[in-house]
């Protein structure tokens, strides 16, 4: 066979790509009947006895059609992350900015408490062990400390009772 552009194939590479695209629409097509039976609850047996396929072409598609599903959920869990992290740090932040002006101590260590509580949203959100979470803690509150010119182990230890008695709840 010719590959040379004559009167019926003008440009023989232009009827192979229609003819892919039109294979990818079925396939898309197809995929989209047995995600909709599937979420029927039917079996792959019987979507390959309705559709007319085998049961490995409904393995097939199936696989697909979860991974395309695993992709889309990926993105929509890491906007949801996303927007949740820059929720906590605008929180933090408006706590953080109260501790400056709190007039006592203990209302200090309240608003601390509740940075500490966002943060350990954050450290959840994110994956991160416990031992790092208390070792983070332990670091923001001997900065905190630094900042406001108290006794950094004092506060280290009363960060430390909240977090136990927090962790108790």
């Amino acid at each position: 066979m010719s590959t040379e552009p004559n009167a019926e194939n003008p440009r023989p590479s232009e009827g192979r790509a229609t003819e892919l695209a039109a294979r990818r629409l079925e396939m898309a097509a197809r995929r989209r009947n047995v995600a909709t039976l599937l979420l029927r609850r039917i079996s792959q047996r019987e979507i390959a006895r309705l559709l007319q396929i085998s049961t490995g072409t409904v393995s097939t598609d199936l696989k697909a059609i979860r991974e395309e599903w695993k992709a889309e959920a990926r993105v929509v869990l890491e906007d949801h992350i996303a927007r949740e992290l820059a929720v906590l740090n605008t929180d933090e932040q408006y706590w953080r900015s109260q501790m400056v002006t709190a007039e006592s101590m203990d209302v200090r260590l309240k608003m601390y408490d509740r940075v500490l509580k966002i943060m350990d949203r954050r450290a959840d959100m994110l994956g991160l062990n416990a031992p790092i979470r208390l070792e983070l803690a332990r670091m923001e509150a001997e900065k905190f400390a630094r900042e406001y010119g108290l006794d950094a182990a004092e506060l280290v230890a009363e960060a430390q009772r909240i977090m136990e008695e927090h962790a108790r709840q």
